[in-house]
């Protein structure tokens, strides 16, 4: 039986970096669009968020509550969008994602059985968890981060 090579913390890093890279496009095109639909559909039905909104564009930067429910909006899409990528690519690519092909690491179950959605998305929906990941993936036995170990899913060298 061949022995298990865990990903470094760097090397998930860079992977994660790489593939928010290639998001960077698609998170801005949400988030334009959702402020766009939301200014066209407050015109005429919400005046008071559609001036909070007419001043934050001409004045920036400029807050008034009735922006937090926009910028909340673009935040859940956002991370949502960063959710399905990692899911859908985990999955139909071997357990990798495009900065995990790049950096040469996979995610596999700690059977080494390839995930499934149901893993992918219960490791992915788990980042909210993150902020404290990166120490527990220094501090566990098998480098997991919450949402591996919510999963049964480690982080592994591809060789």
């Amino acid at each position: 039986m061949k022995e298990i090579e865990y990903a470094k913390l760097s090397e998930r890093f860079y992977a994660f970096v790489i593939d928010i890279a290639l998001l960077i496009l698609p998170i801005y095109a949400i988030i334009s669009i959702v402020w766009i639909a939301i200014y066209a559909i407050s015109e005429k039905n919400f005046p008071e968020i559609y001036n909070a909104m007419q001043t934050a564009i001409t004045t920036p930067p400029y807050y008034h509550p009735a922006l937090s429910i926009i910028y909340l909006i673009q935040v859940i899409c956002t991370f949502l969008l960063i959710v399905v990528y990692f899911a859908i690519c985990e999955v139909r690519m071997n357990g990798q994602s495009i900065g995990k092909i790049i950096m040469s690491i996979k995610v596999v179950k700690e059977n080494s059985e390839r995930i499934n959605y149901k893993d992918a998305f219960i490791r992915n929906i788990s980042r909210i968890l993150d902020l404290f990941g990166f120490i527990l993936i220094l501090k566990s036995k098998k480098h997991q981060r919450p949402g591996d170990i919510l999963s049964k899913t480690i982080v592994v060298k591809d060789k």
